[in-house]
């Protein structure tokens, strides 16, 4: 009885210092604003007040915050309609498809998402290296639900890359990546680029109920291996230190201390 009352009393103090030293990110934004009038944000808010830090990295970057625009120059690229945009073919176009010599792999919104995941995690996501990432999953077309998709975006991290397919407010389908930023039971926030198809930086606040009857797939969910470990090993504590305190295990008893 007095080892396993000890072992519980080194998990309990474990998992106190766990809470100490890794601080939740808290998730302020209201979803009850009025939309912007934007065919771009029909299912959205603009957000630009939202940012966190991720291993040291904040979101979005001092390098490209919102209302920039992730290009070489600068500037709105106006290609990308012509078929010439690529990280293949970069000299063609103005989007940016390397950040210090490493090629992203993709341009526009994909691009800027494999920037965001390498600057976060050190490498450009699970479709690039199945081996320190991994697929938090992917719903199949036709059915993406509200309950699905919050399931889903509760196994991911913030800086977590997610990648969907879905129709654009004018009918026509489409591919896109967020790097989520945070969540709560309403919706959730991300960074993203592209929605005015010229690079450009957003943070959008997206709320559940509107945003995910827009979808048709969950392609891909990308997250870090090791991050994600830590997060799951983090909840297990959590969990064991609410179960240990909702039970009074080392509450003081008036005939006899529990505590060896």
């Amino acid at each position: 009885m007095k080892l396993t009352i000890r072992v519980l009393s080194i998990l309990l103090s474990i998992t106190m210092v766990w809470e100490l030293s890794i601080p939740a990110i808290a998730f302020n934004a209201s979803f009850a604003s009025e939309p912007q009038s934007n065919a771009l944000s029909a299912q959205s808010l603009y957000d630009l007040d939202t940012s966190i830090v991720v291993n040291g990295v904040n979101l979005p970057t001092e390098e490209y915050p919102v209302g920039s625009y992730f290009t070489d120059n600068g500037k709105g690229c106006n290609n990308h309609r012509t078929g010439v945009c690529g990280y293949a073919s970069e000299s063609q176009c103005n989007c940016k498809a390397y950040y210090n010599g490493v090629c992203l792999r993709a341009v526009q919104c994909y691009g800027y998402a494999n920037y965001l995941y390498y600057r976060c995690f050190g490498s450009l996501g699970y479709r690039h290296d199945s081996f320190r990432n991994i697929n938090l999953g992917t719903i199949s077309s036709g059915q993406v639900t509200v309950a699905k998709f919050k399931e889903l975006i509760e196994k991911c991290i913030p800086g977590s890359h997610l990648r969907v397919t879905y129709y654009k407010p004018d009918g026509r389908i489409s591919n896109h990546s967020l790097i989520i930023m945070d969540w709560n039971e309403e919706g959730f926030s991300a960074c993203e680029c592209n929605l005015d198809a010229k690079c450009g930086v957003f943070v959008m606040r997206r709320a559940y109920e509107e945003y995910v009857p827009t979808l048709i797939s969950v392609d891909f969910f990308s997250a870090p291996v090791i991050e994600i470990i830590i997060d799951r090993i983090r909840d297990f504590f959590n969990e064991l230190y609410l179960s240990i305190t909702k039970f009074n295990i080392f509450a003081p008893s008036k005939n006899k201390s529990f505590l060896p």
